[in-house]
């Protein structure tokens, strides 16, 4: 059997009896709003407008209104030109980063320990994970992000 997940491991995890409630309710709490990041990153990155029904491929709620159209002023061009290239600045990156941080979490923690992490372990290495990778985002974002995009206006000053 592989050395990865062995059934015995899966046997205790799935045996609710022995795990206190405390540790259950962390782990539904976990998988609901890993479900919940799914779902709102999936119609972020493809519905404009979910009420409305504009989904689809190039259809992401971030750029969407800015897709030049036939007639649009070279001003509007401009505007769209400035406010296509903030897509990312206007993206929500706390949930892409708290998926990578549940899942980095448990699977770093099966490493760590051989076997299914309890709740708890699996709540703070989650945390941890997701407040380290935040913060090095955020320190990215502003020393080149913020930039580039202030570069960018000052482009298109010039057309």
């Amino acid at each position: 059997m592989s050395n990865l997940i062995k059934m015995d491991q899966i046997k205790e995890f799935l045996n609710f009896g022995d795990r206190d409630w405390k540790s259950i309710g962390i782990y539904i709490i976990i998988i609901l709003i890993l479900i919940w990041v799914i779902k709102s990153e999936y119609a972020d990155q493809r519905c404009a407008d979910l009420a409305e029904g504009i989904c689809g491929d190039g259809k992401g709620r971030a750029y969407y209104n800015f897709v030049p159209k036939e007639g649009d002023t070279r001003e509007e061009l401009k505007r769209k030109f400035i406010e296509t290239g903030k897509y990312d600045m206007k993206s929500i990156h706390w949930r892409r980063l708290m998926a990578v941080a549940i899942f980095s979490s448990f699977i770093v923690t099966y490493i760590l320990l051989q076997r299914f992490p309890n709740a708890k372990s699996l709540a703070i290495s989650t945390i941890v994970i997701f407040l380290f990778s935040y913060a090095a985002h955020i320190q990215y974002q502003s020393s080149v992000g913020n930039p580039a995009i202030e570069q960018m206006e000052r482009i298109a000053l010039f057309l």
